[in-house]
């Protein structure tokens, strides 16, 4: 027969202790408490007891045990403020008659002994936003969304060349790492895109300078592309005697993607978009000074009035032994120049005597007085250089790899 367990000696009333477990209990919470007490319980055996419990009786407690992966994630490429620091690590063209782009984009995972193992299959790479048009696609894709990218590398394609000017120049790449639906890093990066200067797209007839350019407040819905020997022409003008087409064309050749001066006084050197934009000015001028000179009450009777047609309404650049040349009043109806008409032209420049330019802007102008009709046009470059670099996305171009950026 086993001895009896010793009692604890009673408490007098209004005298009753605090269990020590009820102590426990209000500080460790109620699991833990009954985790203590059973220790306390088993205690007591095994002081009071010795021998009644040994290794076969005494329970295993197996806490499990998990491995915890502590990691950091950064976008290694694209990098740098193509801003400030454009490079070829953050800028990126469209290429080819296709219009091709590659972008790879590259993560670093740190410590660098977990780089290359199953933390990649958790990064995914998206763009925030894409050019309206573009097709995009990764080599690595990422499970069930063809549109993003997968992997601590990564290449990204752009195929396609925008419509539209505006859908170049600043973009965001985009830099996941996702477990189950849970995303547990994001990060953003800027990049700027941009597209070959002097390739012509497929289906276009003009180079994408041109193309792109001409959307903006530097172009003209009038201009057209021409390989010409100048930088611009106003076929209306300069070509009167055998040009049909629309009054108001006005055309532009590849000359202007150089550099030259304004031929206003200030003589300033432009390039680029704002040779462009200046030379588009000039040619613009000129078909106001045909629209102008058509007002005048010239004879009409051999050209008929100004309309889409050659050799029409007020003659340009023929002599006045040219039977057309009409830059004169048949008052008597002759429909010849005698003396009773009035010359319109008294210095047979093209520019009516009541359009000719002031001394003051001959005086300015780069052509002086030996030709009004093309001052007057000179007299029209007044737009300074880099007024449109910030709609300028070509490569080469005033935004690509340039300090000089205003985007």
């Amino acid at each position: 027969m086993s001895p009896p367990i010793p009692q604890a000696p009673r408490t007098a009333p209004g005298d009753r202790r605090a269990s020590p477990f009820n102590a426990v209990a209000s500080v460790v919470g109620s699991s833990t408490a009954l985790f203590l007490r059973c220790l306390v319980v088993l205690g007591i055996l095994a002081s009071n007891f010795p021998g009644a419990l040994d290794a076969a009786t005494v329970p295993k407690i197996t806490v499990p045990k998990k491995k915890i992966t502590v990691f950091r994630a950064s976008i290694l490429k694209p990098t740098g403020d193509p801003v400030t620091a454009g490079s070829a690590d953050n800028e990126f063209t469209f290429t080819g008659a296709g219009g091709v782009a590659t972008i790879p984009v590259e993560a670093k995972v740190e410590p660098a002994r977990l780089s290359g193992g199953a933390i990649g299959n958790l990064i995914k790479w998206t763009f925030v936003s894409l050019p309206a048009g573009v097709t995009l696609s990764w080599n690595t894709p990422w499970p069930g969304e063809p549109s993003a990218g997968r992997g601590e590398t990564a290449v990204a394609t752009l195929t396609g060349y925008p419509a539209s000017n505006s859908q170049f120049g600043a973009r965001a790449v985009k830099m996941e790492v996702i477990s189950g639906s849970k995303v547990l890093i994001s990060k953003t990066t800027n990049i700027e895109l941009f597209f070959e200067r002097n390739r012509t797209a497929t289906g276009r007839a003009a180079p994408n300078w041109f193309f792109y350019w001409n959307q903006t407040p530097a172009g003209d819905p009038n201009a057209e592309h021409r390989v010409l020997p100048v930088f611009g022409r106003t076929p209306a003008l300069r070509l009167w005697s055998t040009y049909s087409g629309s009054r108001q064309s006005v055309w532009i050749s590849d000359a202007v993607t150089g550099v030259d001066a304004r031929r206003d006084a200030t003589r300033q050197s432009i390039s680029g978009i704002d040779l462009f934009a200046n030379t588009v000015r000039h040619e613009v001028r000129h078909v106001q000074q045909v629209f102008d000179n058509n007002g005048q009450p010239f004879f009409s009777g051999v050209t008929g009035v100004l309309r889409n047609a050659a050799a029409a309404g007020w003659s340009f650049n023929i002599p006045t032994s040219d039977g057309r040349w009409n830059h004169f009043t048949d008052s008597d109806g002759s429909g010849t120049l005698t003396g009773p008409d009035t010359i319109l032209d008294t210095d047979a420049d093209d520019l009516a005597n009541s359009l000719e330019p002031t001394s003051a802007d001959r005086a300015a102008c780069f052509s002086g007085s030996s030709g009004d009709v093309e001052c007057q046009a000179e007299l029209a470059e007044t737009s300074p250089e880099d007024t449109f670099l910030v709609h300028d996305w070509g490569d080469p171009g005033k935004q690509h790899r340039t300090t000089a950026h205003n985007d």
